[in-house]
């Protein structure tokens, strides 16, 4: 059984086995990122097969708008980062993690406000829209430049 460290470097890390090479980073990993905007710690693991669940559902809808591999996606722990998910599409990634934690957050975490509901759904509408939009544009120079390569896919 690997030791168990973690690093402290200034920015927030899990924990690494003495036989990984490079910590994975909150910001890279898809549930760790959801966690943290959820207010979880990545230590605690007691939601983590819940919360997997509905970023699965919410990767089906991002596939539905044409956003990430036309294949789908699906992640089962905290390895899955946003890279293997968006590859080389840096545009978008931060659009895309806002989206996943709303959508979560509704499914996972309801807010007891309306207001609050409200004003998170408005957000995902307009998540969608824009998501629909930048997938279209894609299509569209992908079309005019001939390229097939599915590389930098919105």
């Amino acid at each position: 059984m690997a030791d168990e460290n973690v690093e402290n470097t200034g920015t927030s890390e899990v924990p690494t086995t003495t036989q990984e090479t490079e910590p994975i980073e909150i910001g890279d990993s898809i549930l760790l990122t959801v966690k943290k905007m959820l207010s979880l710690t990545p230590e605690n693991t007691d939601f983590d097969a819940d919360i997997l669940i509905h970023i699965n559902s919410v990767l089906a809808i991002l596939q539905q708008l044409d956003i990430g591999p036309e294949d789908g996606y699906f992640i089962t722990d905290a390895e899955a980062t946003w890279a293997d998910y968006l590859g080389n599409d840096s545009t978008h990634v931060n659009m895309v993690k806002s989206y996943m934690a709303a959508k979560v957050r509704l499914l996972f975490d309801p807010p007891v406000s309306s207001a609050v509901m409200d004003s998170l759904n408005r957000i995902c509408s307009e998540f969608e829209w824009r998501a629909n939009v930048a997938a279209e544009n894609y299509k569209l120079d992908k079309e005019a430049t001939g390229n097939e390569s599915d590389s930098d896919n919105p």
